[in-house]
């Protein structure tokens, strides 16, 4: 695989990641977060991709629910 054709393949399924989470945590707490971020991994042991929208999930879920310090 080129350099050129990786980095479009790792851009489009980072957008298509980040359109799924998106669903998912809307449908789960009707809410939509934009502001997170997918990652793609330099270390194969790592995974291809990794987020922090657990995160920030919980952070807005605590500001929602009046719960937490966050």
């Amino acid at each position: 695989m080129t350099p050129l054709r990786d980095v479009i393949l790792k851009t489009n399924m980072k957008d298509l990641l980040k359109k799924k989470i998106n669903t998912v945590v809307k449908s789960l707490y009707k809410k939509k977060v934009e502001d997170f971020d997918i990652m793609v991994s330099d270390k194969e042991d790592f995974g291809d991709f990794s987020t922090n929208i657990a995160f920030i999930l919980a952070k807005e879920l605590a500001h929602s629910t009046g719960s937490g310090q966050g």
